[in-house]
């Protein structure tokens, strides 16, 4: 195969199975999209970053813009909520008017797919600068869609692709660096600021693209070449962050504020899951199968193949493998949560596939990629059949992180989740006929409980989450519980005591007082039938689920306490 005829039969083969799998993911984005009711099923996020737009879009209807200039939910700055908030602003006036809700809910996540083919043609950009030939360039992009991370997050309502787009675009912009001009330091700065701006993790980009242009510039131009971006970026990364930071001067509790929430769902990334030993935690995070790990060392492999043989990229590619070093063992130090290591490697895992230039300047290397390509492919079957066969609880998913799940991850649970469906249908006739004829006025439901029930299925009902910290203090509202959704299979407070043990060891102090709270309520309520100083009774009992009702139903709503 050194033909040039065979070359390009084999760079077309490798564009169109790539048009193929983002085409997958295109229509597999309209899964679990019908109404709000089953968005839940799809992810525990979806509901929660649909919510944080309905918020927006409702203070936009109203005339009021406040929510508009100051969102900062989750951490994800403003650049993210903001743009994303007014594209679909006239999808939700089709939703609130014609009760059709699927563009609005698909809309965000054929972004996140268009963040991945954005990302994938800077990838070809990026290889073309670095002299490899088209069938290489190919080879990456179709192994890049192939990526279990990058496919699953181009499903998913979310920050990922965002942030790997913006960092592939300021390593291609610092590696296009050849002069040292004002100009082409102040692009960096902008992206590598838009980076950051959406989440803090864009910036594990920041030494290696700083490195890239300071390697560029010569002697005493560094000064006068670097002040004018470094202010850009300072500038441009606290107003796309969060443009209210611009009063901080004149109200302080601006910046507490936003280091409250920062600091909270950095917090919440230091929570332990899945295994103890941190290295592997960190290899179940970032590759999570063997074949994946190889397919990924084989390509980092390449950077050292440039170090040694091209002496004008070799400065480059060490700091390659310095920047990846360093993102690996802060991943490993800080991070203790699979999901938040996978969600955090994605950014920067584009930079393992700039080893095919120590490949590329050999034909032979094609027998090299196509091996590599079906090696990928039979990992994403095998991905697929493994969570075909065992299935996954909305607690498994969330332990184990995104690296386990896969391209057809949202098509297998829509067909594995009828059972979970029907489960929340009775849930909601059980609330209906026990209901007085009225919409409750607060529910508090456990999160990996299957439900339809969420705040924008239910917009005029306030729903409380109980993430395995069942307690009073949970609650989202002042309003007294009207019922109790509780998954006596999945919540952490129903485990058998031996599991409850492990799990509690297993996690940090803060959480496993929580964990020990949320039993502590559970068993309350079985044995003695009071919550928040509330009676409770079964309502239904439908296996899995137990509805709650309280008493005060049973009295014109007027609250029963408990002796």
């Amino acid at each position: 195969m050194t033909t040039e005829r065979s070359f390009r039969a084999y760079t077309i083969a490798c564009y169109a199975i790539a048009g193929a799998i983002i085409a997958v993911l295109f229509l597999e984005n309209f899964t679990f999209s019908s109404s709000f009711s089953i968005l839940g099923f799809r992810a525990i996020d979806d509901v929660a970053f649909q919510s944080t737009l309905r918020q927006v879009h409702l203070g936009l209807q109203s005339g009021n813009l406040e929510q508009l200039f100051s969102i900062n939910n989750y951490a994800y700055g403003w650049i993210f909520w903001a743009p994303l908030a007014l594209i679909t602003y006239p999808l939700f006036m089709i939703s609130h008017a014609f009760s059709v809700d699927w563009p609005l809910i698909v809309a965000p996540r054929q972004i996140s797919l268009l963040f991945a083919v954005l990302s994938m043609i800077v990838m070809r950009k990026t290889l073309k600068h670095l002299k490899v030939a088209e069938w290489g360039c190919a080879s990456a992009v179709l192994m890049f869609i192939l990526f279990p991370s990058l496919g699953y997050f181009s499903l998913r309502f979310g920050t990922v692709n965002a942030v790997t787009f913006f960092s592939l675009l300021t390593v291609y912009l610092a590696l296009n660096y050849e002069r040292a001009t004002v100009g082409g330091a102040v692009r960096v700065a902008l992206s590598l600021a838009v980076a950051g701006a959406i989440k803090l993790s864009g910036l594990l980009i920041a030494p290696l693209a700083l490195f890239l242009v300071l390697r560029r510039i010569k002697g005493r131009q560094i000064v006068p070449v670097l002040i004018i971006p470094a202010i850009v970026f300072l500038l441009v990364l606290g107003i796309l962050t969060n443009p209210l930071f611009l009063l901080i001067p004149f109200k302080p509790q601006i910046w507490t504020d936003y280091l409250s929430i920062l600091l909270h769902f950095l917090e919440v990334t230091r929570v332990p899951s899945g295994p103890d030993n941190p290295i592997e935690r960190f290899y179940l995070g970032a590759f999570s199968r063997l074949t994946n790990a190889v397919v990924m060392a084989v390509l980092a492999a390449g950077w050292l193949v440039v170090i040694i043989r091209n002496r004008n990229c070799r400065a480059d590619f060490v700091a390659i493998l310095v920047a990846v070093t360093l993102a690996t063992t802060y991943l490993i130090l800080s991070v203790k949560s699979v999901t938040g290591i996978g969600t955090y490697f994605t950014s920067v895992s584009f930079l393992i596939l700039l080893g095919i230039t120590g490949y590329a300047s050999s034909p032979k290397a094609v027998y090299l990629f196509g091996t590599l390509i079906i090696l990928m492919m039979a990992d994403v079957a095998g991905r697929a059949e493994e969570e075909f066969e065992n299935g996954s609880s909305v607690q498994q998913a969330f332990d184990r992180g995104p690296s386990l799940n896969n391209h057809f991850s949202y098509f297998i649970k829509e067909a594995l989740s009828r059972n979970e469906m029907s489960l929340a249908s009775s849930t909601v006739s059980c609330i209906e006929e026990h209901s007085n004829g009225r919409k409750p006025g607060h529910i508090f439901i456990d999160f990996t409980a299957p439900s339809a029930i969420n705040a924008l299925s239910y917009p005029e009902t306030c729903v409380s989450v109980a993430w395995n910290n069942l307690s009073p203090a949970g609650k989202y509202c002042d309003k007294p519980i009207d019922f109790l959704v509780l998954d006596t299979r999945d919540a952490v407070g129903f485990l058998p005591i031996e599991e409850f043990e492990k799990r509690v060891k297993k996690t940090d102090e803060k959480t496993a007082e929580g964990y020990k709270l949320d039993r502590q309520s559970r068993m309350l309520l079985s044995s003695e039938g009071t919550f928040d100083n509330l009676r409770f009774t079964v309502a239904c009992d439908l296996g899995r689920l137990k509805v709650y009702k309280s008493e005060a139903l049973l009295s014109n709503n007027k609250p029963v306490i408990s002796p």
